[in-house]
C-alpha cells in the first residue's frame, strides 16, 4: 500500500465536484487531434513512471 491515510473524505469531495460539473451549464471545448495526442503521451509517460516506481518499491 502506498498511502496509509484514509482518503474517504477527499474521494467524496471529488465526486461531489464531478457530479456538480456534470449538471452545470459550463461549456468546454472538446480537444482536437493535437490535444488528444498530448493527453495520450502524458498518460503513457505516467504509466511508465508508475510501473518503474512500483517495481523499485517492492524491492
Amino acid at each position: 500500500m502506498l498511502i496509509r491515510a484514509d482518503l474517504t473524505f477527499l474521494y467524496f469531495g471529488v465526486m461531489l465536484i464531478t457530479g456538480g460539473l456534470f449538471i452545470s451549464k459550463i461549456q468546454i471545448k472538446k480537444p482536437q487531434n493535437k490535444g488528444i495526442a498530448t493527453m495520450i503521451f502524458f498518460g503513457a509517460v505516467e504509466c511508465v513512471v508508475l510501473i518503474f516506481a512500483l517495481k523499485f518499491l517492492k524491492k
